[in-house]
């Protein structure tokens, strides 16, 4: 949908521009910025997403649970990034960057995980979460598996489910 508001205000823009632009500086202002609107509603709606946060997108998460494929983690296979691992992990849920846990005292850390999807390699990564590698490990040793929900027209979005982690008491 944001792609057909993209392009309408592209269209637009550029038909402002040629009418009555060429006639007036306000016109000519006018019909850039509407351009500029579409392009930016083109860009935000082709920007690649991150695993999708469950406090923030529980709808989303829920259509994706339901209708999305679905690919099983084998959690011992996951890379685990902490803050003590790389130096500095970069914050990012849905492709923001924001400090979502600043009092958590300790780790925070992203999980990633290398799977094929309709025959391309993809490197999937959750959202950041106040755990450190050693609550990881354990959890995952003892869980085994989860999954990851894939929507089908777009990959770049998806649900790495990892609820059970908050489930668990800490070490």
């Amino acid at each position: 949908m944001k792609k057909l508001f993209a392009s309408l205000f592209i269209a637009l823009g550029l038909l402002i521009v040629i009418k009555v632009g060429i006639q007036s500086v306000i016109g000519l202002i006018i019909g850039v910025s509407t351009v500029a609107v579409g392009i930016l509603l083109f860009v935000l709606k082709t920007k690649a997403s991150k695993s999708l946060h469950p406090s923030s997108n529980e709808a989303l998460i829920k259509q994706l649970r339901e209708e999305g494929d679905r690919i099983e983690v084998i959690l011992d296979q996951c890379m685990i990034s902490d803050n003590t691992t790389s130096g500095n992990i970069r914050i990012s849920i849905s492709g923001f960057s924001l400090n979502e846990f600043p009092d958590a005292p300790g780790k925070l850390s992203v999980v990633r995980y290398r799977s094929k999807y309709n025959g391309k390699e993809y490197i999937f990564t959750s959202p950041t979460m106040p755990f450190d590698r050693k609550q990881l490990v354990y959890t995952f040793t003892q869980k085994e598996t989860t999954s990851i929900y894939i929507d089908k027209s777009n990959p770049s979005l998806y649900y790495f489910d990892l609820r059970f982690m908050f489930d668990q008491p800490s070490l």
